[in-house]
């Protein structure tokens, strides 16, 4: 079988920037040089020194990680989100993602059939005594039980999945870079309601920042899947970096936290003032994203990284960071996992499967798989393989079923099509194209 679609739409077609269009600079005294961990200039005992803290800082985590936190075995009942058919899911893991997976799966809040609290020790345990009563079970580890777990994955998908920029070399090279509509649709409420940026100490603006902005924006937000960093530990964050405010008519509506690392410069966290009008919340946004774009052009960065997003192709936040020129990519440092496996190939196991756009974690790779039912022309294919690309992808796995076509081929080294007649075949292609991975080899 062989298909030709032609590449143009995958990648986002950037239109000439104008000088014209160049928005005011942040004003000097506005900008103040950040500190980085460590630069050329350090003698090598504070290199060192440097080093030693960030990496007694890991441990610590990983200590409280593997001794400290409480894990749960839940079977809960309900009805599936896009079938609505009856489904019984089992969960193992530490509850930091509980809320996001029931949200994610169930069309309303589950009934729980059992519950109990076990360590980190007895996960192991724990799992193959209940695996097989459900119709999917889902794993929630953080790191390092991710090497303590020995169990088989279907689907492994990180919890976070991070998203940066390549910052150009000239301002006009950066603003060339990214949508039209994204740039000027920025600008324009810059401009309307005269917002300006400020970028103060850390330290100086990190209670107003986490008490006003960040809190309350997380729960608004995220409701109960929110996951509120503890106030301790954003203060000691905030302490190492600055913090870019967002400004109008002389009150901070809008903040981030920017840290500094090498010629990298990181969004850790941001926050929206309550009172800020929703119809305008986008605009606050895209306003304050501007700023920071500008301001780590400034500093000479690299890259700017725009912080952690849910691994699905169609989740809303990494979709928005991508209209920024944000590629996806897998920090170096370990992080948890959400594993998700079905217990038997039934309707309602594989609907909560399909139906989820995953971006799943394979020998090292970010791969995501979309499975489409009925005939397509080319055209409905290219715009299903446009809108499904996410700039980063190791691997994207189209299946479709189709009455004329059968067989695959590989469009482009990182596009793969394949083709059935048959809806079960297809459905069978599609879970044996994820293998048996365990875990620790991922």
């Amino acid at each position: 079988m062989t298909i030709t679609i032609s590449m143009h739409n995958t990648t986002q077609n950037h239109n000439s920037f104008s000088e014209k269009e160049t928005l005011a600079w942040l004003e000097p005294e506005e900008v103040s040089q950040i500190k980085p961990y460590f630069d050329q200039n350090d003698d090598l005992p504070k290199i060192i020194l440097h080093i030693s803290r960030i990496l007694f800082q890991f441990l610590l985590r990983i200590l409280r990680t593997a001794f400290t936190l409480d894990h749960a075995y839940v079977k809960m009942r309900g009805s599936e989100k896009f079938s609505n058919n009856p489904v019984s899911i089992t969960y193992f893991g530490d509850k930091i993602s509980f809320h996001y997976i029931t949200d994610l799966l169930f069309s309303k809040p589950p009934k729980i059939v059992e519950e109990t609290s076990f360590r980190w020790w007895q996960l192991n345990r724990i799992f193959n005594e209940n695996r097989n009563d459900c119709d999917l079970y889902i794993i929630d580890v953080s790191f390092p039980l991710t090497l303590w777990a020995k169990f088989p994955g279907f689907i492994v998908v990180p919890r976070w999945i991070m998203q940066r920029v390549d910052i150009a070399n000239t301002w006009k090279e950066v603003m060339g870079r990214l949508r039209r509509k994204t740039r000027r649709e920025a600008q324009r409420v810059i401009r309307k309601y005269n917002y300006r940026a400020h970028v103060t100490d850390g330290t100086v603006a990190a209670d107003d920042f986490y008490e006003r902005l960040y809190k309350p924006h997380i729960k608004k937000r995220h409701g109960l899947a929110a996951v509120v960093v503890p106030r301790k530990q954003f203060i000691n964050s905030c302490s190492r970096g600055k913090i870019i405010q967002l400004v109008h008519d002389e009150k901070v509506i809008s903040a981030a936290l920017l840290i500094h690392t090498g010629r990298q410069l990181s969004i850790e966290w941001t926050g929206i003032a309550p009172d800020v009008d929703q119809t305008q919340e986008q605009g606050v946004t895209d306003a304050l994203d501007y700023y920071t774009l500008l301001y780590a052009y400034q500093q000479g960065c690299d890259l700017l990284d725009m912080g952690p997003s849910r691994a699905r192709v169609d989740d809303g936040l990494l979709r928005y960071k991508s209209k920024w020129g944000a590629v996806v990519y897998r920090k170096k440092i370990p992080q948890g996992r959400i594993i998700i496996g079905p217990v038997y190939s039934t309707d309602v196991a594989l609907s909560a499967i399909l139906n989820h756009k995953f971006i799943s974690l394979e020998n090292g790779e970010l791969v995501s798989r979309v499975l489409l039912r009925g005939d397509m022309d080319q055209d409905s294919i290219e715009q299903v393989i446009t809108n499904e690309w996410v700039e980063g992808l190791n691997r994207l796995s189209v299946f479709l079923q189709s009455d004329s076509l059968s067989g695959s081929a590989r469009i482009h080294p990182q596009i793969k099509i394949v083709t059935h007649k048959s809806l079960c075949q297809l459905y069978n292609l599609f879970k044996n194209s994820f293998g048996t991975y365990k875990i620790q080899d991922l």
